[in-house]
């Protein structure tokens, strides 16, 4: 149930910051690795994952309130 819930957020993300955090957060590839499979710069990798994580914790944030509501 919790892992669907966060599918959900995930599927939600913009494009390349869903494909940074599959494939360094739930494939466990090193930014690197990641930089040269999407032939971008690590530094953006780094990036887009301080992005969509700031955007998953907006994200659950957001769903909490609505439940408390």
């Amino acid at each position: 149930m919790f892992r669907e819930g966060i599918d959900e957020l995930i599927a939600e993300l913009p494009e390349r910051q869903r494909q940074v955090i599959t494939l360094c957060i739930l494939q466990d590839l090193s930014p690197a690795v990641v930089a040269k499979r999407l032939r971008i710069k690590e530094e953006s990798v780094k990036r887009y994952i301080k992005a969509a994580a700031n955007n998953l914790k907006k994200s659950i944030y957001e769903s909490s309130e609505e439940v408390t509501a």
